[in-house]
């Protein structure tokens, strides 16, 4: 199958992007944000963030293997970019909730 041919083609430069840029800012807040001083002792709001954190990079790291992956159901590669896409979304908001919830316990 030809580059024009490839389903995904159109889709799949501006999602990999996307998620590579988004992971870097996520994996660098994580980092700064387990090293930091207020994490001596661990409380449950920093489990729940660390989990939000964790499983937000998780998902966006399984959309990144499946706009990367060529071997997709071709006779579905319509379902197959749409769960793609909730993956992605769903990655991202799980992260964006550890990041913003962290922001507020730092008041």
């Amino acid at each position: 199958m030809t580059k024009q041919n490839e389903p995904l083609s159109n889709f799949r430069a501006p999602m990999v992007t996307a998620i590579g840029v988004l992971l870097g800012f996520i994996l660098g807040f994580a980092g700064n944000w387990a090293i930091g001083d207020d994490l001596q002792v661990w409380t449950k709001t920093d489990v729940l963030v660390g989990v939000g954190l964790f499983l937000g990079c998780l998902l966006l790291l399984i959309a990144l293997f499946r706009m990367l992956n060529m071997n997709y159901p071709h006779e579905h590669v319509n379902r197959y970019y749409q769960r793609t896409l909730r993956l992605f979304m769903l990655g991202l908001i799980l992260s964006f909730a550890g990041i913003v919830w962290s922001v507020f316990l730092q008041f």
